[in-house]
């Protein structure tokens, strides 16, 4: 296989920690996110950004993430799969009656 070479040459990075806290929205930065004029670009845009805040999930979902069970642990375990498994299905539609040819 022709890129296990370059795998070999990659070394891991070492961010730190992300501790570094935007003071207009909170949002955790690594240090080295912060633009040159000293302020975090890529969360809120220095304050010109507002998002609103996510709703609570619902109870089911909340204690299944707070379950300390071997049941819980796996939800947390599977949490990508499961997002990325929901991530593209229909929310809502407008239903448009077919047009004959």
């Amino acid at each position: 296989l022709l890129f296990i070479p370059e795998l070999s040459r990659m070394r891991q990075l070492e961010l730190g920690q992300m501790n570094h806290m935007c003071s207009n929205c909170g949002a955790k930065h690594w240090k080295d996110e912060i633009s040159p004029s000293k302020l975090w670009m890529s969360c809120c845009r220095n304050g010109n950004v507002e998002l609103r805040s996510l709703a609570d999930p619902p109870a089911y979902l909340r204690d299944l993430y707070d379950d300390m069970s071997v049941r819980g642990r796996r939800f947390r375990e599977q949490l990508r799969r499961y997002n990325a498994t929901f991530a593209f299905t229909l929310i809502g539609f407008n239903a448009v009656e077919q047009i004959e040819k």
